[in-house]
Parts: structure tokens; C-alpha cells; sequence
């Protein structure tokens, strides 16, 4: 492995970094278009980009290392070289081909509801200046017309300013927070230890065979694993052994029906999660948090089934798991306790306490930074990162303002993105779980701000409120968080290789400039090329369900009263366990635990089961080998269970696409 000098990149590096970033934009749109058509179990599970919901965990990184080690027995693969491969994968990941779900949204399902909104509605779309006129967006459907770059011009300009606002943003705070959360607290970021054990893989001799068994271990069971659900997924014959055909989405999540016996008598059931990949990754997530988490989830069910005695939720043993996650008669916005609300108090308290906790690390930054006193071992010296932070938060309010809001709420947009990213990114580095999204009723609550009561009917300032504020933190790739997640993620992985991290995070950069727009203009070709008849789309609703933005669902998610309320009982309890946490260094409840069992995503994903399971086996680990068992053979195994899922969905895409033209 390296020495204690720092590794540099070299020239080669700066040309194939943009070079692939390029390519794979284009070679990946291709990819996923065809898998949308051939298998639903191809197109959500199987992934080159964020694989499913509840870890985010960027797929590409891994396999394309994997492809580096046949080349290590004709050529020597030095460290700068893997490092430059995973930043590759991580922008492809997270911008190139991200998820089914935002593959299907950015750019083109933006503007299809154009098509089928109400007269009224449609008026205030057409008055968007990056919207493409009402028969340009028709070409699409039917597809096999060339492409109308003019119209389509504005559209791709628009969505690109989009991804490159926020990503400037969250990167600056990370760039931040950088020495605070891995050289001082030394936050784990369990997405990247899991990758760099592929690295270390590939680096290591002969002489420590030994010492890679349990990351080949842990490759051929995640391998067998996810061959087992390819091929229950391509032939309808194949013994479904982990029930993938019962009940169960493509990406792992059990919806189990009201006629299932524990759906009758337990209040809060509903959904639990198969994903292989969650129940791996959380056992690297420090055990207090499992155990935290546990706790609060444990602690909901009680108290939901005694609110049912009670006379609440008189309806909800007749409904399904769904429909108690997120639907209109969901626990989590509804009394006596509104979960949802008491986690996204949480959410906001717990980065105000990272603050707090890094009040006196923020001060001192902040004077070196005035005193123009030097950085070392930063990206940049700690002025020029505040000045990246002040100018990338006036663009991201000018490019909001511009898109048709006012001033008001590109400032709440801009504070939820702070708060927000925060939590988000920390959680990831935590727990390796960012679970700030979802954007059903919950992530609204920053409009009751502008708008504490509802309003009489739409306008542009409401869509485009729940664009960025609401529809943005759906899924993880939409694009608020992803400058935070691949910058942390690049800093955490020049510190375990010891590669120059102000060139890593350049070459960051540099990559996702280029895949951004890559990535837009291949989507509007390849839809006009296959028509979105046969390439899943989102968007063929009215523009009210589009982005979440239905006032009646805005009415249906409560006052503003009640949300605020609710927010400030469970940003206080945070705030408590934060502070008990601080001063009490036995105390066993994590304020991030507390956040993240009411929260809605986690609901929706059903990945309780994946918590409970990862804690019990972190717990046997510890309690039978203690730490050096965890370390030498724990965190390998879950490297491995890594590489080999994604040796898997690289060898899945290619026969989807091959299904597609040879049907069987």
C-alpha cells in the first residue's frame, strides 16, 4: 500500500478522467434505455448508477475496479491510477447513470406534463422559458424523429444549471467540514471503506493471500446472491428462493398484503426490505446507531398500537403495508404522533448540532480565513472556501430567481439545502444510509414558511418551490445532495490512499462538469430516438402531481402549526440526546438513530429489518472477536459482498440490452 508521501496523479489521469466521464454518459444512457424496456426486475434492481433506496450506494465505482484487476498481472495499476477510476464511477454514479427513477425524470419527464395538464395549468408552463413548446415535447412519444436541439436547448441549459448549483454549493461545505468530520472525528463513510477494500484487493501480493480470504469470501456470496435474483428476474422457471415474486418490488421491499396475519393485529407493519446490499453495508455502521435506531423503531410500534387502543388509526388494519407508509391514512403525518414531522425535527437538530458540536473548529476556520493564514492540508486555503460558499449560495438564489420565484423562497431553498445536505451527508458518512428523502407530504414543510396557509391556486412561484425544494430530495441522485456525497466520499478515499485530495477533488469536478450535460442531451436523443412509448418516463400526469405539488396534498399534510409544532418536539428531543451524548460518554442513544427510525423514507424503503439484522450481527462480531475480528474479516466480507453484487450488474445490463433485440 502507499507510503506516507502523498501520491500524485498523473498527466494521464487529467486527459482520461474527462475523457470516460464523456463516454460512459453516453454508453450508460444507452444502457439504461434498453433495460427500461426489457424487465422491470432489469431496470430497478440491477444498476450501474445508485443501487435502490436505502444505502445509495454508488455502484460503478466498484466494478469499475474490478475490471482494473486482470490488468494488474500485464501492468503495474498504481494507486493514483484506482483512485482516478473510482472518481470516474463515483460522477458516473451519481450523475452519468444514476438511478431508474432519475433516469426517467431529468430532463425529459419535466416537461411532459405539459401534455396533460388543464388548460389553466398548462398556460403558466408555457410561460417557462426553458419549457419546449406543446408540439416539440409530443415528438417524443411515438420517438424515431430527429432530434429539435433548438427547443430542447433551454430545457437541457436549464436542468444543467440546476445540478450545477447545488452541486457547488454542498461540495463548498463539504470542503468545509472536510478536517472536522475525517481527520478529526474520523467518520467512517462505510460506502467508501466497502469500495476501498476492492483497492486494497487489487494492490495486494501474493505473500497476503491470507489476509484477502474473507473479501473472496464475501465476493462469491454477494455474487451468488445477486445471480440468484438475476435469474429468478430473466426466467420465469428459475426457483424464486428469496421470493422476489411475492410481494416484493424490484429493489427488495416487501409490501405485504392486510390479509397477512401480523398485518391484522400489529399497527405499525407493513413493509420490511430484501436488499441484499442494506443489510451488509448498515454492519459497518457504528453499532450505537444500529442499536439506537432499534431502539425508536421498537419504541414507535408500542405506541402505535396503543394509540390504536386508544381510538386512533381505527382504519389501518384493513389497508396495506404502502398505504401505512406514505398514503393518506399514514402514521407518519397523522396524530397522536405525526412521525414524520418529529424525524424531520430531528433532521433540521441534528445539523445545527453538527454545528454546534464544530462551533469552536468553525470559528477558528473562519479566523484563519480573514487572517489569510494558510491551510494546510485542506483543498483549497480556508478564505477561498468561503468565498466558493458565498458565491455558489448567490448562484444557486440567482439561477431560482431566475427560473420565475422570489427572493423569499430561493432563501428557504437555500436553508434547506444547508440543513438538509448536512444531515444527509453526515448520515451517509455515519451510518452509510442518507435518509433525508422521499419527498412525499413530509418535504414540503418548508413552504408552510412562504405559505402557512395554503394557496388559492397555482402559479409558477409554487411549482417551482416544490421542484427544488420538494421533488429534488425524492431520490438521492436527483441532484441537491450529490456534490456533497461524491466530494466527502473523494476526500474520505484521498485520506485511506493518501492521494493528493485537492487534485482528487479538482478532477471531481472536472468530471462532473462534463458528464452533466453529456448526460442530459444523451437522454433527449435517446427518447426521441425510442419514444417514451417504450422508454419508462415519468410525467404523463398533470403538472400538480408532477413534483408533489397538489395543494390538496399540501391541505392533507397538516397546518403549519401542527408541522412546526410537531418539528420542534423532535428537534428538542435531538437536541437532548445530542447534548446527553456529548456530556455522557456511557450513554447508549444516538441522536441520528432517533432521526432515522420515524423517518418516511426509511418507511417506504421498509429497511427496518436491514438495521435490526446489521446490529445483531455487528453485535455477535464484537461480543465473539471484538474489534479485530470485525476489522480483519467483518469489513473485507462486506467489501467483497460488494464487488461481487456489482461483478453482477455489470454482467445484468448487458444481457438486457441483449434481450432487447433478441427477445427471450
Amino acid at each position: 500500500m502507499p507510503s506516507k508521501e502523498e501520491l500524485e496523479f498523473e498527466s494521464k489521469h487529467w486527459i482520461l478522467i474527462p475523457l470516460l466521464s464523456l463516454i460512459l454518459s453516453i454508453v450508460g444512457t444507452i444502457d439504461m434505455a434498453l433495460c427500461n424496456i426489457t424487465s422491470l426486475g432489469l431496470m430497478c434492481h440491477f444498476t450501474w448508477g445508485i443501487f435502490a433506496r436505502t444505502t445509495a450506494l454508488p455502484i460503478a465505482p466498484a466494478f469499475l475496479l474490478l475490471l482494473m484487476y486482470p490488468l494488474k498481472r500485464t501492468r503495474k495499476i498504481g494507486v493514483p491510477a484506482l483512485v482516478s477510476i473510482y472518481i470516474i464511477g463515483l460522477v458516473m454514479s451519481y450523475y452519468g447513470f444514476q438511478d431508474m427513477v432519475t433516469f426517467a425524470l431529468h430532463p425529459v419527464a419535466h416537461v411532459m406534463p405539459i401534455l396533460y395538464s388543464s388548460e389553466p395549468l398548462r398556460a403558466i408552463m408555457e410561460g417557462w422559458w426553458w419549457m419546449p413548446p406543446y408540439d416539440v415535447v409530443r415528438e417524443i412519444i411515438p420517438g424515431g424523429v430527429p432530434v429539435n436541439w433548438g427547443a430542447w436547448a433551454p430545457t437541457i441549459l436549464f436542468w444543467t444549471l440546476y445540478m450545477y448549483t447545488f452541486m457547488f454549493f454542498t461540495s463548498s461545505l463539504m470542503l468545509l467540514l472536510r478536517r472536522r468530520w475525517i481527520d478529526i472525528e474520523r467518520v467512517p463513510f462505510p460506502h467508501v471503506l466497502a469500495t476501498y477494500g476492492t483497492v486494497e484487493f487489487i494492490q495486494a501480493e501474493k505473500t497476503e493471500r491470507r489476509d484477502i480470504r474473507p473479501y473472496i469470501i464475501g465476493f462469491i456470496v454477494g455474487f451468488l446472491i445477486e445471480v440468484q435474483i438475476l435469474l429468478t428476474y430473466l426466467f420465469p422457471w428459475w426457483p424464486d428462493v428469496f421470493g422476489y415474486r411475492v410481494n416484493t418490488t424490484a429493489v427488495g421491499c416487501v409490501c405485504l398484503p392486510a390479509t397477512d396475519p401480523l398485518m391484522q393485529s400489529i399497527v405499525h407493519w407493513g413493509r420490511f426490505t430484501k436488499d441484499p446490499l442494506a443489510h451488509a453495508i448498515l454492519y459497518l455502521a457504528p453499532l450505537d446507531i444500529l442499536f439506537s435506531f432499534t431502539f425508536f423503531t421498537i419504541l414507535m410500534i408500542v405506541l402505535d398500537q396503543a394509540a390504536y387502543v386508544l381510538g386512533y388509526h381505527t382504519g389501518l388494519l384493513t389497508t396495506g403495508g404502502g398505504c401505512r407508509a406514505i398514503y393518506d391514512q399514514a402514521l407518519y403525518w397523522t396524530p397522536p404522533f405525526y412521525w414524520a414531522y418529529i424525524s424531520m425535527g430531528g433532521i433540521v437538530a441534528i445539523a445545527l448540532m453538527v454545528m454546534w458540536h464544530s462551533r469552536t473548529y468553525i470559528a477558528d476556520t473562519f479566523k484563519a480565513a480573514i487572517q489569510g493564514r494558510p491551510s494546510d492540508g485542506e483543498v483549497f486555503s480556508y478564505k477561498t472556501i468561503y468565498l466558493l460558499i458565498l458565491m455558489a449560495a448567490v448562484f444557486m438564489m440567482a439561477y431560482q430567481c431566475f427560473s420565475g420565484i422570489t427572493i423569499a423562497i430561493a432563501l428557504v431553498g437555500l436553508l434547506v439545502t444547508f440543513l438538509h445536505s448536512i444531515t444527509d451527508t453526515y448520515a451517509l458518512g455515519i451510518a452509510g444510509c442518507p435518509f433525508v428523502h422521499e419527498k412525499a407530504v413530509w418535504m414540503s414543510w418548508p413552504l408552510r414558511i412562504i405559505w402557512p396557509t395554503p394557496p388559492s391556486g397555482y402559479s409558477t412561484e409554487w411549482f417551482m418551490a416544490h421542484a427544488f425544494i420538494v421533488c429534488g430530495w425524492n431520490v438521492v441522485p436527483n441532484g441537491p445532495v450529490n456534490g456533497a456525497h461524491t466530494t466527502m466520499s473523494v476526500l474520505k478515499m484521498g485520506q485511506l490512499t493518501n492521494v493528493n485530495i485537492r487534485n482528487s477533488f479538482l478532477l471531481l469536478v472536472i468530471s462532473s462538469l462534463i458528464a452533466i450535460p453529456a448526460m442530459l442531451c444523451a437522454r433527449v436523443w435517446i427518447y426521441y430516438l425510442l419514444g417514451t412509448s417504450r422508454v419508462t418516463v415519468w410525467g404523463t400526469c398533470s403538472m400538480e402531481y408532477m413534483w408533489d405539488s397538489s395543494i390538496e396534498r399540501y391541505v392533507f399534510g397538516g397546518t403549519a402549526d401542527t408541522v412546526f409544532g410537531v418539528m420542534f418536539i423532535g428537534g428538542l428531543i435531538t437536541v437532548i440526546l445530542s447534548l446527553l451524548r456529548a456530556r455522557f460518554i456511557w450513554w447508549p442513544l444516538h441522536p441520528l438513530g432517533f432521526a432515522m427510525a420515524p423517518s418516511v423514507g426509511i418507511a417506504w424503503w421498509g429497511s427496518w429489518n436491514a438495521f435490526v439484522f446489521a446490529w445483531i450481527a455487528k453485535w455477535i462480531t464484537l461480543k465473539v472477536g471484538g474489534s479485530k475480528l470485525y476489522e480483519n474479516y467483518g469489513v473485507p466480507f462486506v467489501a467483497g459482498f460488494l464487488a461481487g453484487l456489482a461483478l453482477v450488474n455489470v454482467m445484468a445490463h448487458p444481457i438486457g440490452v441483449v434481450r432487447f433485440f433478441i427477445p427471450f
